[in-house]
């Protein structure tokens, strides 16, 4: 891969919701032109209302803002948002809207019933990105919602802890390409009509783009899916010194764990750093199996106990990545997401003081706690397990 610092000239992490969200106002009384916002949890409350204001007021003084939610992590908070987007004058749209129950099935067709898997594929496929680009110039992107639920200030100690990064260069382009087909896919409806059709296929932008050439991660189409599950398998199976991994919901596909296994068996330092305290508790229980596998190899599970832990981050030697992918089958196969890729020094040096400073907060999981699990605990996990491709 080439240098990352060839296509950042300005890189700055954020591990605090509290920094993230108090840089990302400061950009937007600052914005020029135009800011483009894409999230999958968009939460009214009392941080995004003051945000909203702000881009209300940068709209009346001439800017432009366009607005992309997905459908079913933002799902209780549209009807509101959508009336807050309206008084505001910003350009609102929804990444495939969840139908309406009973609307549903009073436009049950025998002909609907034959499209039935192709449709409940389309609406499994959700947008997990997080990312706000400002004036073509800049971006901000991690694994942080709309929501106060990140913040001290909001939640006190209890704020979730996640990662975040800004960045300045040639490689907002890309992203920002992104965020245009995604914003073609989208629906600009309202509340009443969400059940209706499904939105076309959009075939506007280039159908190939070389994610190569920039050190992002973004897999708008399956061949970008598949192209980047296998380069980092051979991320792990080149490693020589560590694999490192911070995921909020960890449930590696087999090839994942299978060269997660090799790695720490000839050596590789291998560690992982999941959620003690979460929010899906069932992806925990599913995980069960696979933790036990990775430590029987010789890998390293340590719980993070202070908090909710939502950052997604991995160190591969001298290479890293943060952004909004969780480390399962879901966020490869299914959901679009963004990882910016750094193989600076300087940046991989930081993403570790980050990892060393999570590890400190952690207690080592040993193959004795998940073995001697209550018996009703076993049967959730057994269950659970068999439904990792869904969560």
């Amino acid at each position: 891969m080439q240098q990352s610092s060839r296509f950042w000239t300005k890189v700055r992490f954020f591990h605090e919701g509290d920094d993230y969200f108090d840089e990302l106002e400061k950009s937007i009384l600052a914005a020029q032109e135009e800011i483009l916002i894409e999230t999958y949890i968009f939460e009214v409350d009392e941080l995004t209302k003051h945000l909203l204001k702000l881009l209300g007021e940068f709209k009346s003084r001439g800017g432009h803002v366009q607005l992309l939610v997905d459908g079913f992590g933002s799902y209780f908070y549209l009807e509101p948002l959508q009336k807050l987007c309206a008084e505001y004058n910003l350009d609102f749209k929804i990444y495939r809207p969840i139908p309406g129950t009973f609307r549903w099935v009073r436009r049950f067709r025998l002909s609907l019933f034959f499209r039935f898997f192709s449709i409940l594929r389309r609406f499994n496929r959700r947008n997990h990105r997080k990312t706000v680009i400002i004036d073509k110039k800049s971006v901000f992107l991690g694994s942080f919602n709309w929501t106060k639920v990140h913040c001290k200030k909001w939640l006190g100690e209890k704020a979730w802890r996640d990662s975040g990064v800004y960045l300045e260069g040639l490689g907002v382009d890309y992203v920002r390409l992104a965020f245009q087909n995604s914003w073609l896919h989208s629906r600009r409806a309202r509340l009443r009509h969400l059940t209706g059709r499904i939105a076309p296929r959009v075939r506007s932008l280039p159908r190939r783009i070389e994610h190569r050439r920039f050190p992002l991660r973004i897999n708008t189409r399956l061949q970008e899916k598949l192209w980047l599950s296998r380069d980092l398998i051979r991320h792990f199976k080149k490693a020589e010194k560590r694999i490192w991994i911070a995921s909020a919901y960890f449930l590696p596909k087999r090839s994942f764990l299978r060269a997660l296994r090799k790695a720490a068996k000839r050596g590789v330092d291998v560690q992982i750093i999941w959620p003690g305290p979460t929010d899906v508790p069932v992806v925990k229980w599913a995980a069960h199996p696979i933790l036990i596998s990775l430590i029987q190899a010789g890998a390293q599970i340590h719980e993070y106990q202070p908090r909710v832990l939502h950052a997604k981050y991995l160190i591969v030697d001298d290479w890293s990545t943060v952004g909004s992918a969780n480390f399962n089958h879901r966020s490869y196969f299914h959901d679009l997401e963004i990882e910016a890729e750094f193989d600076e020094p300087e940046h991989v040096a930081e993403i570790m003081r980050q990892w060393k400073r999570d590890r400190n907060h952690c207690h080592t999981v040993r193959l004795r706690d998940l073995q001697d699990l209550p018996f009703w605990q076993k049967i959730l996990s057994w269950f659970a397990y068999r439904l990792r491709y869904l969560l």
